[in-house]
């Protein structure tokens, strides 16, 4: 009936590489959140995965930091990820 086959296809998966500077940061992040309240460090981590699926999910979907490299910007703490 006219219905285009890719509305009902899954969106393809993309591939997220977090280079080990980038994990640094995130390890150093954590251990800031940890010591500034009880849960804060559970919750970025939280919106951090939230973003990493969104990202891989749909990486165009919030622009581009540089040409072929997605962005996200993190809901809750001012933190980008790309």
């Amino acid at each position: 009936m006219g219905t285009n086959r890719r509305e009902f296809e899954e969106p393809l998966e993309y591939k997220i590489i977090i280079f080990s500077n980038a994990q640094q940061d995130i390890i150093e992040i954590v251990k800031w959140y940890d010591l500034q309240a009880e849960g804060l460090k559970e919750k970025f981590l939280v919106n951090l995965r939230e973003a990493i699926n969104k990202l891989r999910m749909y990486p165009s979907a919030f622009g581009f930091a540089f040409k072929d490299v997605s962005k996200i910007q993190l809901n809750i703490f001012p933190y980008s990820f790309f």
